[in-house]
């Protein structure tokens, strides 16, 4: 699903257009994410997308950028979140 998204140009909507984003307001972040609830279509999972894909393009290098952006962007790379016994998702534990 994730590949048809982004062959639209609807999967990183929220992303800045310099980032291979569209660039869009709250707004139409809101509307796309109502429309879709509104059709079941399937979650996007959104650990690469909505948490890895901000911070790299906020803080990240332009290696970084250019080492990891585009294959989020066109889901050849997936990221995961791992949570550990007795410190869940706290990477500092």
């Amino acid at each position: 699903m994730a590949k048809i998204l982004y062959a639209n140009g609807w999967f990183a909507g929220a992303w800045p257009k310099e980032f291979g984003g569209q660039g869009w307001d709250l707004r139409k972040q809101l509307i796309f994410s109502q429309e879709s609830a509104l059709e079941c279509a399937p979650m996007v999972i959104p650990y690469g997308i909505n948490m890895v894909g901000p911070v790299l393009y906020t803080f990240g290098n332009q290696h970084q950028q250019a080492a990891h952006l585009p294959g989020i962007l066109s889901s050849e790379v997936w990221w995961c979140r791992i949570f550990g016994p007795g410190s869940g998702s706290d990477l500092a534990s």
